[in-house]
């Protein structure tokens, strides 16, 4: 009887570690199953597009950030987790029953619905930021969005909330109107923002599905309504203590549309042969000069901005009061953020970016270096 009791024992024992190794193995197999390099068995194409979504992935600001793909194709949770494990099942079905050209065209007619909103916002939003880790479900998927908060993921890898105000690049956008008042999704406007990796230019043909002739949204053609620094720098105004000079051009009667002619075609850079209706063959090469000069004063310009912004610090810790030089600082700070979000590095208004912003902002920031360093207190070399 002892005999029989220890080999039920032993039986029991033996099956529970047989559970607990299949259990090990088949999670083991999931996160293989669910990497990029099993992915690319099936979608092995290059570049970008349809069944190239493993290469253009690797090419991506989603790769360099560490999100993988069932981060976005799949809900958080075990549960949602297993359910995108079942439902790859089907489609591995598919890829060895289905043509390529029927397996393409069932990947497009489902591409809306291939990445949730919510998986979107998780990364991207405010409204998860508050949700912890689920620990658990971490555990068993291995995966970015079960270990990390969405406010988490943003500091760490310096995304902004899309819901805070923003002018980023001197573009005045407002995410929480498109999505919470005309119920828009991210795929509305960002399809394919990994795997197909058009250019700003070509994705921004997406806003005219609304902003075009006749709908009630602002027209394309009111290009103030979303680039006022972009407009700013063309009629020469915008930077703190400066009168500024607007552009030849604008002082002439042309407006935006008419160096982005094709605007309505997508077109949002102006094409190197309408340039030239107005201007000789020069002209670009001048302007690839204006680029190359404002660039390299903008450099200094930071660099400047940046020992001045320590200088000041030391100075503070010191208990020193400077409270004018900090309004100095944070004017010059303003004005060299100008230039930046124009984005066009003296291209709008090159007399007014390289002739009279930079160089005040660099005159300015001297002039703190200056005087921060004059002032500075001498170590104190007296004996104890």
């Amino acid at each position: 009887m002892a005999r029989r009791r220890v080999w039920i024992a032993s039986l029991i024992v033996l099956a529970l570690l047989f559970l607990v190794v299949l259990f090990w193995a088949s999670i083991q197999l999931m996160h293989v199953t669910s990497s990029p390099t099993f992915c690319f068995n099936c979608h092995s194409g290059t570049e970008d597009g349809i069944l190239a979504e493993v290469d253009s992935w690797r090419n991506s600001a989603h790769a360099e950030a560490g999100v993988m793909c069932l981060d976005c194709h799949a809900q958080p949770g075990f549960t949602e987790y297993m359910k995108t494990k079942m439902k790859g099942l089907k489609d591995a079905l598919h890829s060895l029953v289905l043509s390529e050209e029927e397996t393409r065209n069932l990947l497009e007619l489902n591409r809306y619905d291939l990445v949730s909103q919510t998986i979107c916002l998780h990364c991207h939003g405010e409204a998860s930021s508050l949700e912890q880790p689920d620990e658990f479900s971490a555990l068993l998927t291995d995966r970015l969005t079960d270990r990390v908060t969405g406010a988490e993921f943003r500091r760490n890898n310096k995304i902004p909330d899309i819901f805070a105000p923003s002018d980023a690049a001197g573009l005045i956008f407002n995410h929480g109107v498109h999505i919470e008042r005309f119920n828009m999704g991210c795929s509305d406007c960002h399809l394919g923002v990994v795997h197909d990796r058009q250019n700003k230019t070509e994705r921004k043909d997406s806003c005219l599905h609304c902003h075009e002739e006749h709908s009630r949204a602002p027209q394309i053609e009111q290009c103030r309504r979303c680039h006022l620094v972009q407009s700013a720098f063309f009629e020469g105004w915008g930077a703190i203590g400066l009168a500024g000079v607007a552009n030849p051009m604008y002082e002439a009667g042309v407006d935006c549309t008419g160096c982005h002619a094709g605007i309505l075609e997508g077109l949002y850079r102006p094409p190197q042969d309408l340039c030239l209706m107005c201007h000789d063959k020069g002209y670009q090469k001048l302007q690839e000069e204006w680029k190359s000069r404002t660039q390299q004063r903008m450099v200094l310009a930071r660099t400047l901005f940046k020992e001045a912004g320590q200088l000041l610090d030391q100075r503070e810790l010191e208990g020193e009061e400077n409270e004018a030089d900090w309004i100095v600082f944070s004017q010059a700070g303003r004005n060299l953020n100008l230039v930046r979000d124009d984005n066009t590095y003296g291209i709008h208004n090159f007399n007014y970016t390289f002739n009279q912003i930079l160089p005040s902002v660099i005159s300015d920031l001297q002039i703190l270096i200056d005087n921060a360093k004059r002032t500075k207190r001498p170590p104190n070399r007296s004996k104890p």
